[in-house]
């Protein structure tokens, strides 16, 4: 075993002797350090070196060589390399099934497994979920009659992957059931830091869709400290990343932007892309809310260029929806419902609910604004039933709030207040207070066009209206909403 503490001197060492291939094990234990520290440029470098230097018959170093294969498709994918990374993966599978000697076989069961959840994961990135999902079953396959802490620690990681893969698909029980019994599967002592960190991560995200923001931020502090505790960068910006969207939501925005900053910094230290990107579209929607229509674009083309070059079609599904709720909102309507055909399109050909809900209801809100009150009314309550049946609340509160804002437009005042009361009731229930001062200001709306329309005029529809604004004029102030407050100050009656 080489001293850890100078592997990389050693490697050189080696390197330049007249038998360079022993600086194998002191470059794959640098590799690994550098892989701890998620300085994936590094590992490259160090994984394609040790792959030089084996020979054909590999000298009795075959679990070596394959390590270093895996490692290095590994730190590729990371760095965003997908097509790359899958290439080193295929090559290797092809190698790793044609090695049958003997007993030693089940020997590379495990790295066959692991080469099959690498190829699901990058599949995954690039949002074919169905093609994921079908490695990762085929990696669980052959691991089916293998029995030891190490196989199930194995079993765990592509748990952990799959129940990824379910949340972004929106089905949130089978997301949940599956990380629960991974979770289960083995004790905390016996459970990697990182992958027991990861299945937190997403058990929080589940909370959050289902409105269960005490229990999202208890997981993802959780997913934290474990992070932490390993020094693990990649995951730390994770879970930064996730704090700052529960702080969002809770209205607690100064925090929310300090979090999303710092994941954003440390994502980029260490070259993080496909994460730099999250962490860049969720600042951007928090500066739409503030008003920022300058910032909030720069920032949003930053986080889908980075989509683009990664090739994450989800990612830029999700960033085409935020560019046509900007565009909405700066009452651009062709470019509004250009970016939202997009992301419909793209979300639907990866099976990305939430976001197809999202792009929908932007949709909605667009073609009302352009002459198409009727098909804006279908598609909102159409996004609005995705939303309630895929168990998306954090949607269902947006969706329900559209609906009424256009129930209102046709004249169907009742249906109109039922439907934003419904999305006050939910976003309290997530504790959201801009989403319950959205939704009340449209209801204030609803009650002063009441007051000064109606004969006689009712003392208790003026101070419905005035109550409903005044709510919503004290939660924007407070947030520091700016574009909302204005708007809002302006009906203050």
């Amino acid at each position: 075993m080489p001293n850890s503490e100078n592997a990389e001197e050693s490697a050189k060492h080696y390197l330049s002797s007249d038998n360079p291939a022993d600086a194998i094990p002191y470059l794959i234990e640098a590799a690994r350090q550098a892989d701890y520290r998620c300085a994936y440029d590094t590992v490259i470098k160090h994984y394609r070196k040790a792959l030089t230097l084996f020979q054909e018959q590999f000298d009795g170093r075959e679990k070596e060589y394959y390590e270093a294969r895996i490692g290095l498709s590994k730190a590729l994918k990371f760095n965003g390399n997908y097509n790359e990374a899958r290439l080193v993966l295929t090559e290797t599978l092809a190698r790793l099934k044609n090695w049958k000697a003997g007993a030693e076989f089940s020997i590379f069961k495990p790295n066959l497994a692991i080469i099959l959840r690498e190829l699901g994961d990058i599949r995954q990135r690039e949002g074919a979920f169905d093609d994921a999902l079908e490695y990762m079953d085929s990696g669980l396959d052959i691991l089916n009659d293998e029995s030891s802490l190490e196989i199930s620690k194995l079993i765990q990681t592509i748990n952990d992957r799959i129940a990824w893969i379910f949340f972004q698909q929106g089905e949130l029980e089978k997301s949940f059931k599956t990380v629960h019994s991974a979770i289960e599967s083995l004790g905390r002592e016996d459970t990697d830091p990182a992958t027991l960190a990861s299945l937190h991560n997403t058990k929080g995200g589940i909370s959050c869709q289902q409105g269960k923001n005490d229990e999202a931020i208890a997981d993802t502090e959780l997913s934290l400290k474990l992070y932490q505790g390993i020094n693990n960068p990649r995951g730390m910006g994770i879970a930064f990343t996730n704090l700052g969207i529960l702080n969002d939501i809770n209205g607690n925005w100064p925090r929310a932007i300090d979090y999303y900053e710092r994941a954003h910094e440390l994502q980029k230290s260490i070259g993080d892309l496909e994460n730099q990107a999250r962490s860049l579209e969720n600042l951007g929607a928090l500066r739409m809310a503030i008003g920022n229509h300058k910032e909030t674009r720069r920032v949003l083309l930053s986080a889908l260029e980075i989509r683009e070059k990664l090739g994450d079609k989800p990612g830029k599904a999700h960033s085409r929806a935020s560019f046509a709720q900007q565009a909405l909102i700066e009452k651009e309507f062709d470019e509004a419902s250009s970016n939202a055909a997009m992301a419909l399109e793209l979300s639907k050909s990866v099976g990305s609910k939430e976001t197809e809900v999202y792009a929908l209801w932007v949709l909605a809100m667009v073609q009302a604004e352009t002459d198409d009150l009727e098909k804006g009314l279908a598609n909102a309550k159409k996004a609005s039933q995705m939303a309630r049946s895929g168990g998306l609340i954090d949607e269902e509160i947006n969706c329900l709030r559209i609906v009424g804002i256009l129930q209102a437009r046709n004249g169907d005042i009742s249906a109109a207040k039922h439907s934003l009361q419904d999305s006050i009731k939910l976003a309290r229930l997530q504790m959201d207070p801009y989403r319950v001062a959205l939704a009340h200001i449209e209801l204030g709306k609803i009650y002063l066009n009441q007051y000064e329309t109606e004969e006689p005029k009712l003392e208790s529809t003026r101070r419905k209206a005035a109550d409903s604004i005044q709510d919503a004029i004290a939660i924007f102030e407070a947030l520091g909403a700016t574009r909302n407050l204005k708007a809002a100050i302006v009906l203050k009656i």
